[in-house]
């Protein structure tokens, strides 16, 4: 089974709230159990990177519609206690 958690924060890259305890607790649990767990995030320009493993480019100019309109980005794949980590 593959699980996909898209939010906001996760704990302790990104967290502001309860959300990024949430994600990131129950995202290592699902991996824990044995289960896929996938978490997409933003890439907030102040992420805290340091917690990260394996920060790499996974896909250059991929196009999202943002803002009225089609732009170009880069999303970034990582590891974080087993999950796998997607920042777009």
């Amino acid at each position: 089974m593959r699980v996909v958690n898209i939010a906001a924060e996760m704990a302790p890259i990104a967290k502001v709230g309860g959300l990024g305890d949430v994600v990131g607790g129950l995202s290592s649990e699902l991996v824990r159990k044995g289960i896929d767990a996938i978490v997409i995030l933003p890439k907030y320009k102040n992420l805290k990177t340091s917690f990260l493993k394996d920060l790499k480019v996974y896909k250059k100019n991929f196009q999202i519609f943002e803002k009225r309109r089609w732009q170009k980005t880069t999303i970034y794949s990582a590891k974080l206690n087993r999950v796998q980590i997607y920042l777009i």
